[in-house]
């Protein structure tokens, strides 16, 4: 998934989010769930844009996610990381049988055990299940009527983020594995994600860092339990490691910028020179003679898709609201 270098600076980066070191995560990463750990680390990264995090604090009852994230409005939800791996290449004609369904059974009773009154989000990630992308065969169960069916039974789940990364292609570098992460809302949950902190989730990030094309095994690398051992109980130094392939600082201008965030895709309005230069991450796509403009445009290019969905109720009008056209309702950061 990363490579050692990316690993330890993941590592000191969710450390410092924290405010303290991670001895479990550490002597996890040594382990056979590295995989998943590492999962967790990618998960903390992009919590800890949005709010500040904690790893598994004390709940009411006896069950702990893995991260609380409080916001700078005061709101308040626990998130828990978890890698799906393939169970079977069979076909899945019972829902049963889908290893979504059963994660989420699974991990429905962890929330329930948590016994907060605080959302419960559930983020679960896969470079290898194909049954956690949008895609299926004739007769198999998709993955949104195991989403679904799963919502009207589990209640204790707030909502469920799928993050399938899988192999594309992209023009001018070839192939790359990207994250395509879809937020599913539960509307039977017991703790109902309010629409502030669903708006705090489409922010966050699962591409800051780049994905290597060869999935590991599952077994952990020698190599990444040698990184670690210059760190035993110590703080991690990131300034004596390589940083080819650690993302860079987030690129600013002078000036206001808009953002608004759509489904994880971070569109932001920048003035550089003359003109309003409307951004889908850090990739350009047009110049305008006003910011309204650029507004606009980006309403037409982001639209919800497909016109219906598959919902608890079964087919529904989607009603994932479009980026605005109104530049009033997006974010001004300075």
């Amino acid at each position: 998934m990363l490579t050692d270098t990316q690993i330890l600076h993941l590592l000191a980066r969710c450390e410092k989010g924290t405010g303290c070191i991670l001895p479990k995560l550490r002597h996890r990463l040594k382990q056979d769930d590295w995989l998943c750990v590492v999962w967790e680390l990618l998960v903390a990264d992009a919590a800890n844009r949005i709010g500040r995090i904690s790893y598994e604090p004390p709940t009411p009852g006896s069950a702990r996610p893995d991260f609380l994230v409080e916001t700078s409005a005061g709101n308040r939800l626990w998130i828990d990381a978890t890698l799906a791996f393939e169970q079977s290449s069979k076909p899945l004609t019972e829902l049963n049988q889908h290893r979504l369904f059963r994660k989420l059974l699974e991990k429905n009773d962890q929330a329930r055990r948590t016994n907060t009154t605080d959302p419960v989000v559930f983020c679960i990630g896969t470079d290898r299940v194909s049954s956690l992308s949008p895609f299926h065969g004739p007769g198999e169960v998709s993955r949104d009527r195991a989403i679904y069916e799963s919502f009207a039974q589990f209640r204790s789940i707030s909502a469920a983020i799928v993050v399938p990364i899988l192999i594309g292609p992209e023009i001018l570098t070839g192939l790359v594995r990207h994250a395509e992460p879809v937020l599913f809302k539960n509307p039977e949950a017991i703790n109902s994600l309010p629409s502030a902190l669903e708006k705090n989730l489409q922010r966050l990030e699962f591409n800051r860092w780049p994905f290597s094309l060869q999935r590991q095994g599952r077994k952990v690398r020698q190599s990444l339990r040698e990184a670690l051992k210059p760190f035993h109980g110590t703080p991690i130094d990131t300034s004596c490691l390589n940083c080819d392939g650690v993302p860079p600082p987030e690129s600013t201008f002078a000036g206001p910028n808009w953002v608004h965030y759509w489904k994880f895709q971070r569109l932001r309005i920048a003035k550089i020179g003359n003109r309003f230069w409307l951004f889908e991450g850090d990739n350009v796509l047009d110049s305008f003679p006003s910011a309204e403009d650029a507004a606009q445009h980006a309403s037409e290019l982001f639209q919800p898709f497909p016109v219906h969905v598959l919902t608890s109720r079964g087919v529904q009008p989607n009603s994932e609201p479009g980026v605005p056209s109104n530049l009033g309702e997006w974010t001004i950061e300075s």
